[in-house]
């Protein structure tokens, strides 16, 4: 018994010690041409309408469609930052998946491979755009859209450690401010404006883990952006518009290595209304998108 109590406070001192040790906050993992790793990623883009006219509900539509990729990656080129810019991706499988449900109890989903495993596939930058390719020919929409859920290619934008990261080494539980400024760098050019002030975010060190032997941060940041301003129709007009964000991922302390899993969650919500008119009804839609996205990463393949 004696030597059972010194076992667990021995333990409980450990573990004490491990709670206070502090982390350098190092997310980002510069890449350079001839790289490769492995990518398998889930997930779901979630489209919901709902117009209202006159205060009745007109119409509430909803388009649910999944993904299921895995690949091998090598890296062509990359930006300023080392991001990868170009990559040649080779299909393991590139599956949508559409929601056909009836109702909300019964779920019914069709899986539909869009490309044969060995299909190797170009991803390049054009006019500032993700573009995809099979023998130099761009793919077809449905491939485009499921592939860009997946794959995004750098274009100079601020790193992850410019927003999230912290030079300030932290300890688990410590909760910081992401930069705003390199927020608002990093999201202008997707077409919505708003202001820096507009924006709320922390970024927490949630715990450590040891994955393969690896001692890892579990970081996890919240965005939030209020009235962002995205480019309407003439005619309509924008009440209410927010974008939300809950991004996770396990990163090794060594910042040699490279990362291994990342979850993102966004969600964008707009409101609007057309003109009022005297001779017109009164009509409100409301849209929201929610896109969630696991991938994980392995290496030496």
């Amino acid at each position: 018994m004696k030597y059972a109590t010194i076992t667990l406070s021995l333990l409980c001192w450990i573990a004490s010690a491990a709670a206070t040790d502090e982390y350098r906050i190092s997310l980002s993992r510069p890449n350079k041409a001839g790289d490769t790793f492995h990518m398998s990623c889930e997930g779901y883009e979630l489209n919901k309408i709902v117009a209202t006219i006159n205060g009745e509900v007109a119409d509430n539509v909803s388009e649910k469609t999944g993904i299921e990729f895995d690949g091998n990656i090598q890296v062509i080129n990359v930006d300023s930052n080392k991001t990868p810019s170009s990559l040649n991706i080779t299909i393991g499988k590139l599956i949508k998946i559409q929601d056909v449900s009836k109702t909300a109890f019964i779920r019914d989903e069709v899986k539909t491979p869009l490309l044969i495993k060995g299909t190797v596939v170009t991803a390049s930058v054009v006019k500032y755009k993700d573009v995809f390719f099979i023998d130099k020919m761009p793919v077809d929409d449905d491939i485009q859209k499921m592939l860009s859920m997946v794959i995004e290619l750098g274009k100079n934008r601020p790193t992850d450690d410019e927003v999230f990261g912290s030079q300030v080494p932290r300890k688990v539980g410590d909760t910081w401010e992401i930069n705003k400024q390199k927020t608002l760098e990093g999201i202008l050019d997707r077409g919505e404006l708003f202001d820096k002030n507009d924006i709320e975010g922390t970024a927490t060190l949630k715990d450590i883990l040891m994955v393969n032997g690896k001692k890892c941060l579990n970081v996890n940041a919240l965005i939030r952006i209020n009235n962002i301003n995205p480019p309407m129709s003439p005619g309509i007009v924008v009440k209410k518009a927010t974008f939300k964000a809950n991004y996770s991922g396990i990163f090794p302390v060594d910042a040699s290595t490279d990362r291994l899993e990342e979850r993102e969650e966004m969600t964008t919500y707009i409101m609007a209304e057309n003109a009022p008119k005297p001779d017109s009804r009164a009509m409100t839609i409301e849209t929201t998108i929610k896109q969630v996205i696991t991938t994980k990463y392995s290496y030496g393949r």
